[in-house]
């Protein structure tokens, strides 16, 4: 009797290698098909094997952005923080050889002069100027606009155009007028 096929029940060709499970030409060549993936699965992991994870790679590219990411925020930081950095060249250095004179020394050039680096100055905030409040005044029995101008410290004019050019001889007892600010 022949044998048949594992999977499809056809007259088999061969024999699996690993397994010894009868095959047809459609299901394996030297091996089964399952015995074929595995072995195929085999060799793949083979290939990666002595390299970093995939999550190596990963963590690696997460540390360098977050290197960057502070760096950038550390320069904007201090350039906010500590007003502006004022860097200068190096010291001027005398030097007199021991047959010189003091006055031959004092005479000599310094390798370089402090030059301070430019800085921009950052605006100073203003603050907000207050609007005047709006005083209202009541007028009282005997009061003039020339009374209350003087009293207020502003010109009759100044109050008859915060008043819509209020006429001076119509002004009654409990009128409210807009005082204007000085």
């Amino acid at each position: 009797m022949a044998a048949k096929c594992y999977v499809c029940g056809e007259p088999a060709e061969g024999d699996c290698l690993v397994c010894g499970k009868a095959f047809c030409p459609s299901h394996g060549d030297r091996l089964c098909a399952q015995c074929g993936e595995q072995d195929e699965l085999e060799r793949r992991a083979e290939a990666y094997e002595g390299l970093p994870s995939p999550f190596f790679f990963r963590g690696a590219l997460a540390i360098a952005i977050l290197a960057v990411v502070l760096e950038v925020g550390w320069d904007a930081y201090r350039s906010v923080s500590s007003g502006p950095v004022q860097e200068y060249g190096r010291t001027p250095v005398i030097s007199a050889s021991p047959d010189s004179t003091p006055a031959a020394a004092a005479q000599s050039t310094p390798t370089s002069v402090p030059q301070p680096t430019p800085s921009v100055a950052l605006p100073t905030p203003v603050p907000p100027t207050p609007t005047p409040a709006v005083l209202r005044y009541s007028v009282q029995s005997g009061d003039s606009l020339l009374a209350i101008a003087a009293k207020f410290g502003v010109t009759v004019e100044a109050l008859q155009a915060a008043n819509g050019n209020l006429e001076p001889t119509r002004l009654q007892i409990g009128q409210s007028l807009i005082i204007p600010p000085r």
